[in-house]
């Protein structure tokens, strides 16, 4: 039945079943191994890659629905500790209303502290109830019903908490410790963290000095591989009684980078424009990107087509290896300010550092970029130039904490020491099963060294470059205040859009910052949703496009902005 109701099999924004869900097969078996042995775990990726879709998969396996309650909130738009019982104590209602096992009645008697409001509805006079905000009058009290209602149901329960970063921001103090140590008591409940702040959720779960530290296990979600991806969209055109270009599957991949939600909606595009008994066609691309505008975060999608989309791809370097003389990859390393830009702009990281290196010694470097806010939570994320050269794909990230890259006869090394122990380990960059991943090999250790001169040497140190330098990936230099007033920025014909603030606000600012490397100061600390600008000015810098904006209505200045929180029309 359902495959008869659903017109489109491309479904955007919502799980509906196993069957229109793609791959994921490793990681769902990863997460319920975690769930049965009772692990908590730290889910991330980037934005749109299917993290809330994964969970809601995961939720779908008998293996888990059967055995378990099931909880998912998304505290994204929370920004105190109140808000965020209060989408806790919603989501945890809405379950109950679903499951209508007499658990209703359980709810309100451990939940004592909330006040629910009670509403009839004019046509059919049925009662129903619901939370507002209001109803939370002591946020810790209710937080500690929440979890003694778990704690108390027939079966053990997996809480799913999206963008678990948020709780890093909240206006009181000591959220995370208090979190921790509520969840610390529980013995049937596992939670899942999840978030898109990638240097931010791993310095919540691997920094020595944060409350969550080494309490969940972590796994990245990393793009779906192509050649599971093809076959999956092959498949619903073909059940639908029509047929897609492998091609066609390939571009979209490429051009939004595998990102699931972007080729999701490019797709359902696609799919609409074929017709009964055709095929769809390179043809097609344009006027489906052109379609994706009068939908929801449609200028957001084509803003990440111009992104990903670089020029046709060059001969590798002359002095590449004879014996890799046939990589047709590009050196064009600008392709790697996409990797970096999530970085730049934290004002959280003492480590902020990237390295340009030649792990596979094919004649094209692979980039490092090293992040952390203290040498003990350091990080070493690694990417690639693909094998199309017009992309970069992201390899893995490793902790790197009391240890520094460097490199021998070619070979690039970890070098941690710590209180006399010296690890040091060698990376290899290889293909498998045909995804690049890298390979890490012990190659010496010792313990109880007593001065620093008796570390073992393996090589010089990488050179690092600031992450505001960008000069060697193709950009500027503004780690340093060196250039003239203005001199980066250039004036663009006047573009209208609106602010899209990701449901919270975003800071402006300063040309002396932006253009001139100065001081990081703002214009405006709250931006909001939906106020409609003018950009005037754009300006590449730290890795960002940037626009100068100005109130489209009043005229007011607003500084400048990062393109990612802006739609143009």
């Amino acid at each position: 039945m359902e495959e008869l109701t659903i017109l489109n099999p491309f479904v955007v924004g919502k799980y509906v079943s196993p069957h229109f869900f793609c791959d994921r097969e490793v990681e769902t078996q990863w997460l319920m191994k975690q769930i049965a042995n009772g692990r908590n775990t730290a889910l991330v990726s980037f934005r749109r890659m299917g993290k809330t879709g994964l969970i809601f998969h995961l939720f779908n396996q008998p293996e888990v629905k059967d055995h378990y309650h099931t909880v998912f909130v998304d505290v994204y738009a929370s920004s105190s500790l109140t808000e965020f019982v209060y989408f806790l104590g919603k989501a945890i209602l809405e379950q109950v209303k679903k499951d209508k096992h007499g658990f209703i009645d359980h709810f309100f008697q451990v939940i004592k502290s909330l006040k629910v409001g009670f509403t009839v509805d004019p046509v059919t006079g049925e009662t129903s109830f619901d939370l507002g905000l209001g109803s939370i009058q002591s946020p810790e009290i209710t937080l500690d019903e929440i979890f003694h209602y778990l704690e108390s149901m027939d079966k053990p329960c997996v809480v799913a908490i999206d963008e678990f970063q948020q709780v890093g921001f909240y206006q009181e103090q000591h959220v995370e410790a208090l979190l921790r140590s509520k969840i610390q008591q529980c013995k049937k409940t596992v939670f899942i963290f999840s978030g898109s702040k990638r240097h931010l959720m791993y310095n919540m779960f691997n920094s020595p000095a944060k409350p969550f530290y080494q309490s969940a296990v972590s796994m990245g979600l990393e793009a779906i591989p192509l050649d599971k991806y093809m076959p999956f969209v092959q498949s619903l055109f073909e059940e639908r009684g029509k047929s897609v270009s492998p091609s066609v599957i390939e571009k979209v991949y490429r051009k939004f980078d595998g990102t699931t939600w972007y080729m999701q909606l490019m797709m359902n595009e696609l799919f609409t424009s074929t017709g009964y008994g055709e095929c769809c066609t390179e043809a097609q691309l344009d006027a489906a990107l052109s379609g994706i505008i009068q939908v929801q975060d449609g200028a957001e999608a084509v803003a990440a087509v111009a992104e990903t989309t670089a020029a046709p791809a060059t001969e590798a370097p002359t002095q590449a290896p004879a014996e890799t003389a046939a990589v047709k990859r590009t050196a064009d390393y600008s392709l790697y300010l996409r990797a970096i830009k999530q970085f730049v702009l934290s004002d959280q990281l003492v480590y902020r550092e990237y390295y340009l290196y030649d792990i596979d010694r094919d004649g094209v470097n692979e980039l490092i970029v090293q992040y952390g806010t203290c040498e003990a939570d350091t990080i070493y994320a690694f990417w690639r130039i693909d094998d199309s050269g017009t992309g970069i794909e992201k390899l893995e990230e490793s902790p790197g904490g009391h240890s520094y890259l460097c490199s021998q006869d070619g070979v690039l090394y970890t070098n941690l020491g710590h209180m006399g122990y010296q690890s040091v380990s060698a990376a290899e960059l290889v293909k498998e099963n045909g995804v690049w991943k890298i390979n890490w090999r012990e190659v010496f250790t010792q313990e109880n060294v007593q001065d620093v001169a008796d570390y073992a040497d393996f090589g010089p140190a990488l050179q690092g470059y600031d992450l505001a330098n960008t000069a060697p990936l193709g950009g500027s230099d503004n780690s340093q205040s060196a250039t003239a007033a203005g001199s980066s920025a250039y004036a663009i014909n006047d573009k209208l859009g609106a602010m899209d603030c990701h449901k919270g606000v975003v800071s402006s600012y300063t040309t002396d910052y932006v253009c001139n490397g100065g001081e990081k100061d703002t214009v405006r600390q709250s931006l909001g949703d939906g106020w409609h600008v003018t950009a005037k000015y754009k300006c590449e810098s730290y890795g960002v496009t940037w626009y100068e904006l100005w109130d489209t209505d009043d005229g007011d200045y607003y500084g400048w902005v990062d393109e990612e929180f802006i739609d143009f029309y």
